[in-house]
């Protein structure tokens, strides 16, 4: 159910906001580490700051309630991040 949410949010993503590059990252990433506590990383590159935070409201408009979802932009990302987005995020 969290894998076809996470691309229920990169169609919205794509289709409103033009964004191309978006990536799974954490738990969803790898399936063995689902459990009951898992939310929805996704990791977007060219999300304008001015329309953070109303982006991610339209997100949680599709959500079941109880459903977390980190929206991370690559361009506030540490180096970290970005070398694992990189090694393990799935490009959805």
């Amino acid at each position: 159910m969290l894998l076809k949410l996470a691309g229920n949010c990169a169609e919205i993503l794509r289709k409103e906001y033009g964004l191309t590059e978006i990536y799974l990252i954490g738990s969803l990433a790898h399936p063995y580490l689902i459990n009951e506590h898992t939310d929805i990383d996704i990791v977007v590159r060219g999300l304008p700051d001015a329309v953070y935070f109303h982006t991610l409201k339209e997100l949680y408009k599709i959500l079941p309630a109880g459903v977390e979802l980190d929206l991370i932009t690559a361009e506030s990302a540490s180096g970290n991040m970005l070398y694992a987005i990189e090694k393990e995020g799935i490009r959805l």
